[in-house]
Order: C-alpha cells, then sequence, then structure tokens
C-alpha cells in the first residue's frame, strides 16, 4: 500500500441502492401528463406547444434542477451508506488491544488547559474507535496497581465508548507487565499482532516480560512542574514524645508553597517554601501525643502544580501504652530481660495461674505450642518443632553447632552465635533437607550442623519464630547476645504494633485493623467508596481497598469506629518521570514518532453534504419568483 491513502468501502452489499436511481428518473420522464382538449386553432395556445416540447424526456432530464439535487442528494446517501474510508498508513489488524495508563501520574494536567494525560489518551483512543472499519474488533485494558480489562474483542462502538468515558485515574503506580500479561491471556483465543500502549512513560525503564506480539508505544505529552510529598512518618522518642518527618520533592520546574501541618484537622505548623528537583524540602517537628491521632501534612502550591494527588498525605499516630507481653513462667531467663526495659507490661503476674492471662497480646513467648487461648502479631516459641514441621525435624541427643545465621534478621541484629554451646542436636529426617521447610513456607534464620536451629514462619496474621533447643541446654543465656536478642523482640514487636514508628499508609489496600471477630464494618472513602468488610476469626480487618489519595471512615453499625488515611508518597509518580524507551527481556521499544495513521470514515461528511443538498433544494423551490407582487 506504501505511503499512498486509498478510498475503500465497508458495505459493498448496499450497492444495489443505486437501482434507486432508476425509478427517481422514471417518475420525472412521466411527471407531466396534459388532458387532450380538440380546438379549432392552436393559434392561441402556443404556450402548450412550448411546455410540450419542453418537456420532451432529454430537454427536460437537461433543464429540470429538481431532478439533478434529488439525483445527488440520493447518491450521496447510497455513498453514505456503503461506509466508505480513506486507509491509514496502519495495518489493517483484524484485533486491536488497546491498553491505556490509569495510574496516578496520567492525571497531571497542562498548565494552558487543564487537561489531563488520561484526557488526551481518551481523544485519541476514541478515534481509534471512530475508525473501527466492519471486522475489526477492539478490547480496553487499563492498568494501574492492577490490570482490567474493560471490554472484551468487541466491534461494538457504544460499549467501548462507554467503557472509555468511564476510565477514571487512581492514585496508583502502573504496573506494566501486568496489562501486558493480561493482553498475552487474551491473545491465547485470537491473534493479536501488535497492542496499542497508551502512558506518559512513568513506569520503570526495564520490564520483566517476554513480547509474543508488537507495542505500539503512543507516549503522551510530558508535564514537568510538579511539587508531591514524598515521604511522612514519626519516631517516638520518649515516653509521649514523638518526631514528625516529611520530605517534599520537585519535578524539574522550581515551585513555591505554603506546608501545613494538621493535627485532628486544625494547623498546629505552617511555613513557606521553596522547592527545586536537586533542592527537596526537609520538615520536621516534635509533638506530644498521649490518644490516638491523625495528622495530615498538606502542601498549597504558588504556582501551576500539575498533580494534585501527592499535595497530601495522612498519618496516624497510636495511643501511648505499654507493649503487652505474655511470657510463661518457666521462661525465667527471658522474663528477667523483660523486667528491665521500659514501657512492658508482662503477663501473667508472678504467682498468677497463666491460663488467667488470655486474650490479645502484642508479643507472646511460650514453651508450649500455639493455641486459641491468646494471640498476638509476634510469637516466639522456645524448644518447640512446628507441628508441620515434624515428620522433617527430629532432635538427637547430641551437641549442636551454628553453622551460621541471618544476620540482617530483625531477631538477630548484633547477636553473635559462633562457638554457641547446645546440648540439643536438632537434625533433619532421613530425605528431608532445607527445601522442604521452604515448601511449608518456613525460613531458616540460625542453621546447624545437622538441621535448623532457629525458624520464621510469616501470614498475614503474624509472625512466628521458633527456637528448636531448650535455652537452657544452652550457653546462650550467658552470652551478651542472649539479651541483645530479646530487646530486637520487643523492638519488632513494638514496631507491629506501631508503638515505636508510624508511617503514612500508601495508597492500594489499608493497614490491617484489630477489631471485633466475624463482624461486618462499613468504610466510606474518597471518590464515593463504598464497601462492607468482615474480620476473619482472629478479629484482623483486612483488605481494604484504598485506591485514592484521602481519608477512609469505617464504621461498626451506625458508629464511627476509626478514621485512617492514605497517601500517594511515590517519589517515582512526584517526578513525572517519562521513559521514551521500555526494555524487555529481548528488545527495546521506543516510544512512537506519530500518532496512530487509522482509517479516516467518511460516511458522515457524506451525510452532512446530502442534508446541505436537501436544504438548498428546499431553499431553491420555496423561494418567491423574481418580481413577485410582495404586497
Amino acid at each position: 500500500m506504501g505511503a499512498m491513502n486509498w478510498l475503500q468501502f465497508q458495505a459493498w452489499q448496499y450497492s444495489w441502492l443505486f437501482l434507486l436511481l432508476i425509478p427517481l428518473i422514471l417518475f420525472y420522464f412521466l411527471k407531466l401528463k396534459r388532458p387532450q382538449q380538440r380546438v379549432a386553432s392552436l393559434v392561441l395556445w402556443q404556450q402548450v406547444l412550448d411546455d410540450q416540447r419542453v418537456n420532451s424526456p432529454f430537454q427536460r432530464f437537461k433543464r429540470n434542477i429538481l431532478l439533478l439535487l434529488q439525483l445527488l442528494l440520493l447518491m450521496l446517501l447510497i455513498l453514505a451508506a456503503l461506509q466508505p474510508f480513506i486507509t491509514g498508513s496502519a495495518d489493517q489488524a483484524r484485533y486491536i488491544p488497546v491498553v491505556i495508563d490509569t495510574s496516578a501520574s496520567m492525571s497531571a494536567t497542562d498548565k494552558e488547559n487543564g487537561q489531563s494525560r488520561l484526557d488526551i489518551a481518551k481523544e485519541r483512543v476514541e478515534e481509534l474507535i471512530n475508525s473501527l472499519t466492519s471486522g475489526q474488533r477492539m478490547a480496553i485494558v487499563s492498568i494501574d496497581a492492577t490490570a482490567r480489562r474493560l471490554t472484551d474483542f468487541t466491534d461494538d462502538k457504544r460499549m467501548l465508548r462507554n467503557a472509555l468515558a468511564n476510565l477514571e485515574t487512581v492514585d496508583m503506580p502502573s504496573q506494566l507487565e501486568d496489562g501486558l500479561r493480561m493482553v498475552q491471556a487474551m491473545s491465547r483465543t485470537v491473534p493479536v499482532e501488535e497492542v496499542i500502549l497508551y502512558s506518559d512513560g512513568n513506569f520503570p525503564e526495564q520490564i520483566n516480560f517476554e513480547l509474543p506480539f508488537s507495542i505500539n508505544y503512543q507516549q503522551l505529552p510530558r508535564v514537568t512542574s510538579n511539587l508531591g510529598i514524598t515521604s511522612f512518618n514519626a519516631q517516638r522518642t520518649d515516653e509521649n514524645a514523638w518526631d514528625i518527618f516529611g520530605v517534599v520533592e520537585a519535578a524539574d520546574a522550581t515551585i513555591g508553597a505554603d506546608l501545613r501541618l494538621l493535627r485532628n484537622g486544625e494547623v498546629i505548623e505552617s511555613s513557606s517554601i521553596v522547592v527545586g528537583k536537586e533542592t527537596p524540602h526537609r520538615f520536621g517537628v516534635t509533638v506530644s501525643v498521649s490518644d490516638e491521632t491523625n495528622f495530615e501534612l498538606q502542601l498549597v502550591p504558588k504556582q501551576h502544580d500539575a498533580l494534585a494527588a501527592d499535595n497530601q498525605a495522612f498519618l496516624t499516630i497510636p495511643r501511648t501504652r505499654a507493649l503487652r507481653i505474655f511470657v510463661d513462667p518457666e521462661m525465667v531467663a527471658y522474663r528477667h530481660v523483660l523486667s528491665s526495659l521500659e514501657r512492658n507490661e508482662i503477663y501473667p503476674a508472678p504467682g498468677t495461674d497463666p491460663s488467667t492471662a488470655a486474650g490479645d497480646f502484642d508479643l507472646i513467648l511460650s514453651r508450649k505450642p500455639p493455641n486459641s487461648l491468646r494471640s498476638a502479631p509476634l510469637e516466639f516459641y522456645e524448644n518447640q518443632i512446628p507441628e508441620d514441621a515434624k515428620p522433617l525435624i527430629t532432635m538427637n541427643e547430641d551437641q549442636a553447632r551454628v553453622i551460621d545465621w541471618f544476620r540482617t534478621s530483625p531477631l538477630l541484629e548484633h547477636v553473635m552465635l559462633q562457638n554457641l554451646i547446645i546440648n540439643q542436636e536438632p537434625a533433619y529426617t532421613e530425605g528431608a533437607d532445607q527445601k522442604a521447610l521452604q515448601d511449608l513456607e518456613y525460613e531458616i534464620l540460625v542453621h546447624g550442623q545437622k538441621g535448623p536451629l532457629l525458624l520464621q514462619k510469616k501470614s498475614i496474621e503474624r509472625t512466628r519464630y521458633y527456637l528448636l533447643f531448650d535455652t537452657g541446654q544452652s550457653t546462650l543465656p550467658f552470652r551478651i547476645g542472649f539479651p541483645i536478642m530479646v530487646t530486637n523482640l520487643t523492638q519488632e514487636a513494638m514496631t507491629v504494633a506501631g508503638l515505636a514508628t508510624a508511617a503514612a499508609a500508601k495508597t492500594g489496600v489499608l493497614p490491617e485493623q484489630l477489631v471485633q471477630r466475624n463482624t461486618d464494618y462499613h468504610v466510606d472513602g474518597p471518590h464515593g467508596l463504598d464497601r462492607t468488610i468482615t474480620s476473619d476469626d482472629n478479629g484482623l480487618l483486612a483488605g481494604i481497598p484504598a485506591p485514592y489519595v484521602g481519608e477512609y471512615d469505617i464504621h461498626e453499625g451506625g458508629d464511627l469506629l476509626t478514621r485512617r488515611g492514605a497517601s500517594l508518597l511515590d517519589p517515582h509518580e512526584s517526578s513525572l518521570f517519562a521513559n521514551e524507551k521500555i526494555q524487555f527481556d529481548e528488545l527495546p521499544v521506543s516510544a512512537a514518532v506519530g500518532q496512530v495513521d487509522t482509517d479516516k470514515p467518511l460516511w458522515r461528511y457524506l451525510a452532512i453534504a446530502a442534508f446541505a443538498f436537501l436544504a438548498v433544494e428546499w431553499w431553491f423551490f420555496q423561494r418567491r419568483p423574481t418580481g413577485a407582487n410582495t404586497k
């Protein structure tokens, strides 16, 4: 086809409509039929003779403007029915998947007209929809933190336009590979040769994906004037004292702004700042907190700011309290270390029945297997082999030796275990190995000569440590590493409970909430979000969606239980960085130089021309004759 554009028709089956020209012409041939009368002379009937001569077939066809206009009108309507189009330079793919980036950076707006990247993408995709020819099918897929298939392959332009109109950005980064994998799954049922991708390029340059099709990367115009909050957290420094920190960064342009810190909705700090690409602003303040408190960091730019989603950040500092720890009375060495640490409440109290200490704790240390009597997000078990690991591990009456340990584990930081004497030897059973434990989702933190000595297992609800030997049968309690390990354990428990540090929750999914077991909770959020979430058997309310920046109210019945905020806090999104090239596993894909050259339908123009000719015909034959009496 080359670079030339050719006129083609989609609906040749309507060519028979040209036969309608024949009855129209015949109608005009037979239009005038005057009655015959006998008269004495034709001298006075000269005008009648002239009319008869004019109404001869070929003379009337030549001079009758009305016939010519109506013939032209009918031909325009027939041509419009044939759906003519001028072919573009793009190949005529039968199935066209369109992937649209709907991440946070796609809501960045132009200074001139306030148009977002997504608005531009919608306009261009609508042109593609309008140019679909017969036999072509389009599917629309959106990508942000996940991929969503908005339509299957269809030629229903109304459905495609509705899906496109309902498309909105979410305040999360994009996962391009998820969208491509979705298209790959769709290509198993229909042949897909090329994917059209609309994005501003704000994604990693390296994508771990092997391309089974080509990509037409339509990069949208970039904007660079943006200012955003990229970090917001707090650290506990004393009983009720917390240091709050924040970072504000700019894309390319230098922008001035007002920075405000709100406490439960009231401004407590305010300052004017100027931020450039190489000069981020760091914010810090010390506050006193005793009850649960919500803080909000607001950014009010003084110049054009392309992205609004990163101008707010939310942070919740929990109620100040002591760490609730359950320790078996038999674990005397652990109790001795814990009693020397501040801000701890140890259960059960000396001389009381351990069974009376039931319920929820922040940390459990026990020599008995896990049970339903008590639970905690962090649990430590000594001299216990997990029930599901017993077929893999046995205990020998021999000395064990530490071979290696996971030094970066939060539990073992600064803990030295070399030359540790252990009078018990956990060992693998016959045929068991490290991989078998990994298949059960255990991580080995300390390796012995014949088997593991310390295991860790993480789940959504909790983290459990299993020390497989009895510390009383080792020299561990007499080493400096023992109080360090117990202190590490309490520090990790404080972090999990939010009693040592607090960080602003990012958009996506809100952090879990400890609530009543098996209870429905109503969640209201930005953009009309309205969900009902049920807590699990452990009283955890998890999986609360938070796709937008803002505050989310969690209700129990009709009462407000708590309020949690979600923030963007993504330096990459705030930078509005745009990759002009995507590096896949095998080859790079560069942004296209121009827009997709699609087929251009002409039927609309022909229909408009037909309407214009109809108006001209009506005007021509309804106008007053020249010289007519206007009185």
